[in-house]
């Protein structure tokens, strides 16, 4: 079943707070505090696990602070095998992302040239990659990310957000700035005619 949430409010959202920058700079902030504001303010909640398990472990105030995250999130982003694998502890990724899942909320596990796949309380569904030559691989993740949520906020379904998101990082890979992302006209063109029945 999923979480009944109130209803949402008008005007601006609550900004995150708490935030800090550990030893390595990165930005961090309170999962604890500042998710579960936003959760109780009905704000639709995502996450991308982000981890970094070959150079940082996976210690256990890391899980336990990610499981908490996960509690709090309506969609978990992630790459496949390096990371829901082994924050669920299994190689088998169906299982992990039942696991991460647990019947509530969607997980979104990013393939690379495979594609993307979402597990969700309605069923599984794919998406296969634009096949691009890519040039920069640095940000592609989070411009899946993107393309996927901007999908779900038009009202598009679980598959087309998918492509949405492939669609944004194949754009993404193929130059040579990390921080440039696409153009909605240029997304438009790679994804070609909406299907009228989607969404």
């Amino acid at each position: 079943m999923r979480r009944r949430r109130p209803a949402r409010r008008s005007g601006p959202r609550h900004r995150l707070s708490g935030a800090r920058a550990d030893d390595a700079g990165a930005l961090r902030f309170h999962p604890t505090a500042d998710l579960t504001t936003l959760d109780a303010a009905g704000v639709p909640v995502s996450i991308d696990l982000n981890l970094r398990v070959e150079s940082s472990g996976l210690g256990e105030d890391v899980r336990r602070t990610l499981h908490r995250a996960i509690e709090l999130a309506d969609v978990v982003f992630g790459s496949a095998h390096e990371e829901f694998g082994p924050l669920a502890g299994t190689e088998d990724l169906e299982t992990a992302a039942r696991a991460i899942g647990a019947g509530r909320r969607a997980v979104v596990m990013r393939r690379g040239a495979d594609g993307a796949r979402a597990f969700d309380p309605d069923g599984v569904v794919d998406a296969p990659a634009f096949p691009v030559t890519a040039v920069n691989s640095v940000g592609a993740g989070d411009a899946f990310n993107g393309g996927f949520i901007a999908a779900r906020l038009e009202g598009c379904s679980m598959r087309e957000a998918l492509r949405w998101g492939n669609a944004v990082a194949a754009l993404k890979i193929q130059g040579t700035d990390a921080r440039a992302l696409p153009s909605r006209a240029d997304v438009d063109r790679l994804l070609g005619p909406r299907d009228p029945s989607d969404g």
